[in-house]
């Protein structure tokens, strides 16, 4: 019998599958800086780029998405929308939704002080403590310092120091933290001394 070969079978014809290009990584919104664009730019930070602050200039570092590009901007918010924005040179500024005007209201008016007022009757040591400025002398000189002056007085919550010839001249309302002697002795002392010079000279006369 004649030899016959079996038929063969033609497989079908088949295109080969379309392939579907990545999605690109898109930038995560509001995420400046850092890290916000790994998994987006080639390679990591930074990126095949320059380094944050080494383009003199330069505000804002971007790369490109799934790419080799860099770019150095001179504003923050410049640039490509579409690439990473790796690195600012400060944080962009808050920007707060505009409110109501609220009412305008007067600050309080402070209230003065009310000055210390000297001790009645105390003069000398330690009398002008809390009413002067500071620890005896208050700033001033220490009692007898100031030659030819008998007293010495401060002022009152202030930095003033007055030396006077006699006491109780000088302010009234300033402090007197020192005297040369007590007031009726100093009186006393006066009138002895006048006396004494009143007698001189008429002793002069009768010579």
């Amino acid at each position: 019998p004649p030899t016959t070969n079996p038929p063969i079978s033609i497989p079908p014809t088949t295109n080969p599958p379309t392939p579907i290009p990545p999605t690109p990584a898109v930038p995560t919104t509001g995420c400046i800086g850092g890290t916000c664009c790994d998994d987006i730019c080639t390679g990591t930070y930074p990126y095949g780029c320059a380094n944050g602050g080494n383009v003199q200039g330069k505000d804002a570092y971007q790369c490109q998405p799934n790419g080799h590009g860099c770019m150095y901007v001179d504003d923050i918010g410049s640039g490509h929308s579409d690439w990473c924005t790796y690195w600012v040179a400060s944080s962009p500024p808050t920007t707060n939704p505009p409110t109501s005007n609220p009412p305008t209201t007067n600050p309080p008016t402070p209230i003065p002080p009310t000055p210390a007022v000297p001790t009645t009757g105390c003069i000398g040591g330690t009398c002008c403590d809390d009413i002067c400025t500071g620890t005896y002398p208050y700033g001033c000189a220490n009692g007898g310092n100031v030659q030819g002056k008998d007293a010495y007085q401060c002022q009152p919550n202030g930095h003033g120091c007055m030396y006077v010839d006699d006491i109780g001249s000088g302010h009234s309302d300033w402090c007197t933290y020192w005297v040369a002697s007590p007031p009726a002795n100093s009186r006393n002392l006066r009138i002895g001394q006048a006396k004494q010079k009143l007698s001189i000279r008429l002793r002069g006369t009768e010579d």
